[in-house]
């Protein structure tokens, strides 16, 4: 994915220590540049199914970030339900 780079850049840059990505932006940064999230203290996901591989990936990688997975109602652009992977 093209944004991944630039993603993983602006990480380290500028210090950003908490996301929220897509599922599909989540998975190709877990593929491409699962180091650079080892600098968050928490990543939030969501908006479809998450992968498995993927979250795994994360969390084997960057034992100190908390791991979000969110659902709800894109139309409302609220978080109706989550569930942390590190608490």
């Amino acid at each position: 994915m093209a944004a991944t780079p630039r993603l993983a850049g602006a990480i380290a840059e500028h210090g950003i220590t908490a996301l929220y990505l897509t599922t599909a932006l989540f998975d190709a940064m877990a593929q491409e540049h699962v180091e650079s999230l080892a600098a968050l203290d928490e990543i939030w996901t969501g908006g479809d199914v998450l992968s498995t591989a993927a979250l795994h990936r994360v969390l084997d990688a960057c034992p100190r970030t908390n791991a979000v997975h969110v659902y709800g109602p894109t139309e409302t652009t609220v978080f109706g339900a989550r569930f942390s992977s590190r608490t």
